[in-house]
């Protein structure tokens, strides 16, 4: 595809574009929680000007980075933006609102933009594979600054608040770099391929770390994660995918996020010390939990019957790609997950966010609004009634003697079986 075709396409997507409404999925259940589902186009729904063309509507697409910052806001990053928006910086880092209603989430739309950088004219190209917050006060992006970890192996930091807002930092502290030569940390030794990072605060005695996904660790052609200190030195490394769980055989880790201990968790991937969380590319979707020490918790496959090829457990309705994801983040006072998949251009940028479910009672929200928030309330039984008395399909949950199948009738089957399922809790 050419400069020119790619042009008309963004013309044509600026122009007008399909719906941007949640694409309905009821549920599906992730290390033995279930979920409510959301699906979003985010190509279609975060849309902000361009720097060379501030009329232009520019969009991120097969987006490479994604990190949650708090306060319902993401921070999300592309390169090769040029490539279909001609004449606008290739590299992007913004900041994205989640949009919420009733605690559900509705939506997403652009924020701001937090950097971006022209490979051409600003001499160097950090050509984006991840993003975290450095929270800590030492090394790279130290005091609450963006990190970036380049495809070909360096890690950058941007400052996202103050004076140096947009700014290439130096390697240590907040200071601007007053040029790009010698201000990242060089790990392409080590790791030639830094496809995403997290960042993972002190613990204990345990300092603060960049966890760096590297897809050939030490040129073994093993998947893998290595453990950085903020100021660019190699701690450990552990094996992920295939290697660990012959099941994912051939997986190719694509993102990764440090998720803290908290109630909202899955039972099964609660530690002390919070999670590393891995997602997968088309090769075979899926997801990996492991401890912070790098060992192995729980593996979830995304594909049906289990296999690289099998329909996947996620809404890709409308695309003809298989399921890819590039990035992930979550936040921990929810327990909402968020995956991004990498699209074709314009096309298949879906995010799926996973809210916590309280199972098939958790119907409704603060004020009766309809959709799961991961708690049980009176709320959900006034949804729940208001549907049986209105004989609406969706308290049709049970049949004759309580039988979990419905039958197309409105008795008090449906009734005891809700509240059994209600009292019965989260």
């Amino acid at each position: 595809m050419n400069l020119f075709t790619r042009g008309v396409i963004a013309l044509l997507w600026t122009a007008g574009t399909c719906g941007t409404t949640a694409i309905a999925q009821n549920s599906i259940t992730i290390f033995g929680q279930p979920y409510r589902v959301q699906r979003f186009n985010y190509s279609d729904q975060i849309k902000f000007p361009g720097v060379t063309f501030p009329a232009d509507n520019v969009a991120i697409f097969e987006s490479e980075g994604l990190a949650y910052i708090g306060n319902n806001k993401l921070i999300m990053s592309a390169d090769d933006v040029a490539d279909v928006f001609i004449g606008e910086p290739d590299n992007w880092f913004i900041e994205v609102n989640i949009l919420t209603s009733g605690g559900n989430i509705t939506g997403l739309q652009y924020s701001r933009t937090l950097a971006v950088v022209d490979a051409a004219t600003q001499g160097y190209d950090p050509n984006p594979g991840g993003l975290a917050i450095n929270t800590s006060n030492t090394g790279l992006g130290a005091g609450g600054n963006l990190v970036v970890s380049g495809n070909d192996g360096y890690l950058y930091a941007y400052g996202i608040s103050g004076p140096t807002s947009g700014q290439l930092l130096q390697t240590s502290g907040d200071l601007p770099c007053p040029t790009p030569a010698g201000c990242s940390l060089d790990i392409s030794i080590q790791n030639f391929n830094a496809e995403d990072l997290t960042f993972v605060p002190p613990l204990g005695t345990r300092p603060p770390a960049f966890y760096v996904i590297n897809q050939d660790l030490g040129g073994l052609d093993i998947a893998g994660v290595e453990r950085w200190s903020t100021a660019g030195t190699l701690l450990s490394t552990f094996a992920v995918g295939g290697t660990v769980a012959p099941s994912l055989e051939g997986a190719v880790a694509k993102g990764i996020a440090y998720i803290p201990d908290s109630p909202k968790l899955p039972a099964l991937l609660r530690r002390p010390d919070g999670i590393i969380l891995i997602s997968f590319d088309r090769s075979f979707p899926a997801l990996q939990a492991f401890d912070i020490n790098g060992n192995l918790i729980a593996t979830e496959i995304l594909t049906f019957n289990g296999r690289p090829n099998g329909a996947p457990r996620l809404d890709m309705s409308g695309c003809s790609l298989r399921m890819h994801i590039e990035s992930l983040a979550a936040d921990p006072a929810t327990g909402r997950l968020f995956l991004s998949n990498q699209g074709n251009f314009l096309s298949c940028n879906y995010m799926w966010i996973l809210s916590p479910s309280c199972g098939l009672s958790d119907v409704a929200g603060p004020g009766q609004s309809l959709g799961s928030d991961g708690q049980l309330t009176a709320d959900d039984i006034i949804v729940f009634l208001n549907w049986f008395f209105a004989s609406d399909a969706r308290a049709d949950v049970a049949g004759p003697g309580q039988n979990t199948t419905p039958d197309t009738q409105f008795t008090a089957d449906d009734i005891i079986v809700f509240l059994n399922r209600f009292f019965a809790g989260c």
